[in-house]
């Protein structure tokens, strides 16, 4: 069976890279970690200000939110 590809990897590393949990940047969104969860596996979408305020808490330019944010969560390669 084939594995389901990993959703956001983008903000995953970013992430790691600011040494920040998804329970934590729950804590920023006011969400429940069950709802953090829901959004990285892509099984809920984002809602348009739960996108930028992760930008915000990231301080990630918003020009780069299709980066963050892709559709269904996944990065196509081209």
């Amino acid at each position: 069976m084939p594995s389901k590809p990993s959703t956001y990897l983008k903000l995953r590393a970013e992430l790691i890279m600011n040494e920040m949990t998804m329970e934590e940047l729950g804590r920023h969104l006011l969400l429940q970690p069950c709802a953090m969860t829901a959004r990285m596996t892509a099984r809920k979408a984002w809602s348009q200000d739960e996108m930028y305020a992760v930008m915000d808490v990231l301080d990630l330019s918003t020009d780069q939110l299709h980066i963050y944010f892709p559709r269904h969560g996944i990065t196509v390669q081209t």
